[in-house]
């Protein structure tokens, strides 16, 4: 059984992150995404279908750092396959790193890790990967006991240890625990898996021995039923852990040593009185603790079972801060960001708050892709991606972040001479660099007598260097370095040769130059 953001693949019936609603009614339901065009891309140095970007807010007061995505097309009816990227960008939307993955496996949950890593989640293997500052994979992390790793979550902990949640699907009888519930229906139950970095496993808790399936928010006799849903693991500033389970309504705080519960916040065992909010959470994404004590989660507002999004008013997304106070048991409202207009998001979603107070806010299957708010609800920054192959298919990133970053890539640059009307223009790109602040363009006609002929600062992804018609003309060998902000030289492109030369045949000579 495949499940993709808790969508069952296929011919399986379907528990979904919309309402546990069957393929066929949400078929009829209308699914309605700002109409974008999708454009090819304008890098010489990068895929054709390397994904639109548009800054629809300009930075102004963002906190500092680079912004991280796994996008792939959010196609709930199967027409097309995804074609997922890890993207990370700069403020003006041009890419400093990406990488594109095989065509229909959607990758989520891209970012840096406290230790300094990469990690993301692999959708079809099960299988969580982590890189390094040079984008190499230096660990492959897979679920123990029999079990398959879910995408939605990955920890990497200061000790090395990783948390991450499993899917673990049991036939139950429902017919002995609600009316109308099938004999041999299929439950997935939500399970937390941490281990080491020898692979052993350190702590393991399961839903079943702490939540009753029928605290769940889904219709009980379908076929399938996903009761939980988790999508979000944090670790409590007292060590414990924090899950949000989108299909219980429910943030629960979990002893990380015994696995006792500790409280349930939201969903039927609510323990909280909520206060300043006329409307709690509704299957709900990333709750994180906050330095200050309080607890930030982006509310999907997903409504009721078998709401229809087309036709219920006042639905909306938003992210909210809460203040515990986990003796008296209350749950304040003290800050909440809604779009304006207002935005709903049915699935996915992430709010994140930045060192200057910023919060970083990821819409999920909706427009705009993300936002950065300041603390008294001015935008900062938004930021929208371009739609798939058809227009209602919305291109999508299951969350959003902004971290620091500095990465230095053992690939090589990409340089790429190009004939424009008779002249040679060399393109070129170094994929995943930072901190460089120039390139040097060197020209010969045998590799190892290469001229400095321009210096080239660095604006944005992809540099463009037209060559001057005598060095044209007198040159077949092009090559560029980039130059970092201390001055140093990193790694060359290697010597590329312009078009002129090749469809001339002047390489012939030059070939046997460098033997």
């Amino acid at each position: 059984m495949a499940i993709f953001f808790g969508f069952v693949r296929a011919q399986e019936m379907p528990v979904n992150e919309i309402q546990g609603e069957t393929s066929a009614a949400r078929q009829q339901a209308p699914i309605t995404f700002p109409q974008r065009s999708q454009s090819l891309s304008s890098y010489v140095t990068a895929p054709a279908d390397f994904p639109e970007i548009t800054v629809s807010m300009p930075a102004s007061g963002t906190a500092e750092g680079l912004i991280f995505l796994s996008t792939f097309y959010f196609d709930l009816r199967n027409q097309v396959p995804s074609q997922p990227y890890l993207l990370i960008l700069d403020n003006t939307g041009e890419p400093v790193f990406y990488r594109k993955m095989p065509a229909g496996n959607p990758l989520i949950d891209f970012k840096p890790q406290p230790d300094g890593t990469l990690t993301y989640a692999d959708f079809q293997n099960n299988q969580i990967y982590v890189l390094d500052n040079t984008y190499t994979l230096v660990r492959t992390i897979a679920a123990k006991n029999g079990f398959k790793a879910d995408n939605h979550e990955v920890l990497v902990l200061p000790d090395g240890n990783v948390l991450y949640m499993i899917y673990d699907a049991r036939t139950v009888d429902m017919s002995a625990i609600a009316p109308g519930g099938l004999p041999n229906a299929t439950v997935l139950g939500l399970v937390l898996q941490e281990q080491d970095p020898a692979g052993n496993v350190t702590f393991e808790w399961q839903s079943w021995d702490h939540i009753p399936i029928t605290d769940t928010n889904q219709d009980l006799t379908l076929p399938v039923i996903d009761y939980a849903h988790g999508n979000s693991i944090d670790v409590d500033s007292d060590g414990n852990l924090l899950v949000s389970s989108r299909h219980l309504d429910e943030v629960t705080k979990i002893n990380h040593q015994t696995g006792e519960i500790m409280w349930r916040l939201g969903g039927k065992a609510n323990q909280f009185t909520f206060l300043n909010d006329s409307r709690p959470f509704i299957k709900q994404h990333s709750a994180r603790r906050l330095d200050n004590g309080h607890l930030l989660l982006f509310d999907n507002g997903d409504g009721q079972l078998g709401d229809d999004p087309a036709t219920t008013p006042g639905r909306y997304s938003r992210a909210a801060e809460y203040a515990l106070d986990e003796v008296n048991l209350t749950a304040t409202l003290v800050w909440e960001y809604r779009n304006t207009p207002d935005t709903y998001s049915f699935a996915m979603g992430n709010a994140q708050r930045l060192p200057n107070g910023n919060t970083f806010i990821g819409w999920g299957s909706t427009y705009p892709t993300l936002s950065e708010v300041m603390p008294g609800g001015a935008k900062a920054f938004e930021l929208t991606l371009g739609v798939g192959p058809q227009p209602n298919i919305p291109l999508v990133s299951y969350r959003a972040f902004r971290f620091p970053w500095q990465g230095l890539p053992t690939e090589p640059p990409v340089l790429m001479p190009q004939a424009e009307n008779g002249a040679t223009v060399l393109y070129y790109s170094w994929n995943g660099a930072t901190n460089i602040a120039s390139y040097r363009v060197e020209a010969a006609n045998t590799p190892e007598a290469g001229q400095t002929i321009a210096t080239q600062d660095k604006s944005g992804f992809e540099e463009r260097t037209v060559i001057a018609d005598a060095d044209a003309q007198q040159y077949c060998l092009y090559r560029v370095t980039p130059i970092d902000t201390a001055g140093a030289a990193q790694r060359s492109s290697g010597w590329q040769m312009a078009q002129r030369c090749i469809k001339q045949r002047l390489y012939l000579p030059l070939m046997a130059a460098a033997e």
